[in-house]
Formats: C-alpha cells, sequence, structure tokens
C-alpha cells in the first residue's frame, strides 16, 4: 500500500497537484494551505471552510503531521527564528517578531521552505 502524503510536507503547488490529481478543485489547496500553515491547524474537522464531505476525504486520503521544533533562536533584533522539521527530510523556517507578535515563514507567503540539512 502507497503510503499517504503528509500534507504539512508539501508546498502549494505540490498541494494543488495532489489535489487536482484526486479530482479536487486546486482553490482548496490555498484554503489548506492558509489552516497548515498560517493557523496552524493540523485537524481537518478545525477547517470550516472546507465542506464535511471534503475534510472526511482529505482524513481518508492524506495525513498531516504537526511540526517538532528543531531550532529555536532570539536574534538581537528581537526576532525569534524557528526551524520546523515538517516530514522525513523536510524543514520549514518560521520567524516571529516579538515587538508585533507576528508570524511569518521564511519565504514569507509563497509557503514551505525546504531548507539544506534536512
Amino acid at each position: 500500500m502507497t503510503p499517504q502524503p503528509d500534507l504539512a510536507g508539501l508546498e502549494l503547488g505540490e498541494l494543488e497537484q495532489q489535489l487536482e490529481a484526486r479530482g479536487i478543485p486546486r482553490f482548496h489547496a490555498r484554503q489548506l494551505y492558509r489552516w497548515i500553515f498560517k493557523r496552524g491547524v493540523t485537524d481537518f474537522d478545525l477547517m470550516t471552510d472546507l465542506s464535511k464531505a471534503l475534510r472526511s476525504r482529505l482524513r481518508d486520503e492524506f495525513t498531516l503531521t504537526a511540526p517538532a521544533v528543531t531550532s529555536d533562536e532570539l536574534s538581537v533584533d528581537g526576532t525569534r527564528k524557528f526551524v520546523l522539521r515538517l516530514v522525513v527530510g523536510a524543514l520549514h523556517g518560521v520567524g516571529e517578531n516579538q515587538r508585533d507578535d507576528r508570524r511569518h515563514n521564511a519565504e514569507g507567503s509563497h509557503g514551505p521552505r525546504k531548507l539544506a540539512g534536512g
């Protein structure tokens, strides 16, 4: 049996491809991206802008793992930087500015960044 893809390890384009290959409209990839990478949600049931039928299908066809923090550094300017392990071999950089508590990933709004060394 082929292992289910882990959505947390996919970049936006890969997520679109995975959905399209299953006949799911690609606009749902952006919704999933926001839930996973912007809001940190790893439970399909909490993704309330997706239909119940789609959430059930996603549960059946994919996995969604919570990332593990592999590095946590505080910069002199107050920026806190994390490296998160999403799946084997894929790392994602996240920064948090303590002055205004806004979070951003290593590539802004463009999706997970696969960093070397994973």
